[in-house]
């Protein structure tokens, strides 16, 4: 019982260590985002939406599955904030 939870806290902070090192140092994210090109059209169609999550093409329309199999398939995630820091100082301390 002692051994399996040495082993289980071991092996969570080396998972935690290891995320945070790959998160931090390796980025292996940032390959795959790419700018959006002619950013300032589309996100002019976006500026009175509501906050939420957005996909084309979507089921409700009529030629979904040819829209689909050809693409571009999109998401989109609108977040409009209240706040216009990258820092607030709410977020820099834990409640």
């Amino acid at each position: 019982m002692k051994n399996t939870l040495i082993a289980g806290l071991l092996g969570g902070l080396t998972l935690f260590v290891w995320t945070a090192i790959s998160w931090m140092g390796i980025r292996p994210f940032i390959m795959d985002v790419k700018p959006l090109p002619n950013a300032e059209i589309v996100l002019e169609q976006f500026e009175d939406a509501e906050s939420g999550l957005y996909a084309y093409p979507t089921e409700e329309m009529e030629d979904w599955e040819e829209a689909y199999t050809n693409g571009p398939r999109v998401t989109f995630m609108v977040f409009h904030a209240a706040v216009t820091s990258l820092s607030p100082p709410q977020c820099l301390y834990m409640a």
